[in-house]
């Protein structure tokens, strides 16, 4: 999922330089449920019980399903992650100033 957020946001910055509002929008509420899914993958307070120590607190799990751990997903994770931040954080910018 991480890997394909990173393809979607780029999409969306298309989209937005070429002003479709439809592709915007579309684009807009996948990615926001993309990243909504990817926090979930997230290992937070509550899962360390489950996974061993707090050593791997903020790890990101393959899946829903499978504790296991894997740097390439970190790595798309947090691509994805500050591309969205920096993106959406721009455009909060942009409307604040208006």
């Amino acid at each position: 999922t991480a890997a394909y957020t990173e393809g979607m946001l780029c999409a969306y910055i298309i989209a937005t330089v070429a002003e479709d509002q439809e592709r915007v929008d579309r684009y807009g509420h996948s990615i926001a449920r993309a990243l909504r899914f990817l926090l979930q993958l997230q290992i937070a307070l509550p899962d360390l019980a489950s996974v061993g120590t707090d050593e791997h607190l903020g790890a990101v799990r393959s899946s829903l399903r499978r504790r296991n751990l894997r740097c390439d997903n970190a790595q798309h994770f947090l691509t994805a992650m500050l591309r969205a931040s920096a993106l959406f954080q721009n455009e909060e910018l942009q409307l604040a100033k208006m």
